[in-house]
């Protein structure tokens, strides 16, 4: 895809992506992923929209990092590797991509209990994206409460 054609799909349209994670099947050492687009509003929480080309970066507990453009309404990935009982993902490693992302509760909780694998800007996006996602009303502030003080 040209650059022009993915520059247009975010300067072209108000607002920002938000990518959610959500858990299919943690099966051992294999952890599936199914990741959906919406468009994410503080005043609206999430709405539906066509797609934007966003640069992912996946860290995991596995040492691999795997980068790609995810430019499609959902997207399933498969993790070989990752633990269940001590295993984690991460999207948008080191903060650099504008875009939120909201896990499930079993992602959040695996990230949550290994914050200390995880470098400094992924530890501050953490507790940032979820307090951002609470107060829009996407997620409980049960949720950020669990990850700001680690409970």
């Amino acid at each position: 895809m040209p650059v022009n054609d993915v520059m247009s799909g975010w300067t072209s349209r108000m607002g920002f992506p938000m990518v959610s994670a959500d858990v299919i099947s943690w099966d051992g050492d294999n952890l599936k992923v199914k990741l959906k687009q919406s468009k994410f509003s503080k005043t609206a929480g999430l709405v539906e929209c066509e797609p934007w080309s966003i640069p992912l970066t996946i860290l995991s507990s596995n040492g691999e990092e795997q980068k790609m453009i995810f430019d499609k309404s959902e997207l399933e990935i498969s993790l070989a590797g990752v633990k269940k009982e001590s295993g984690w993902m991460k999207l948008n490693a080191s903060f650099m991509n504008w875009h939120q992302v909201k896990y499930d509760s079993q992602l959040l909780s695996a990230l949550t209990k290994n914050l200390t694998s995880l470098d400094t800007l992924d530890r501050l996006a953490i507790p940032y994206e979820v307090n951002t996602l609470a107060s829009a009303g996407v997620v409980s502030i049960v949720e950020y409460l669990k990850v700001r003080f680690k409970g």
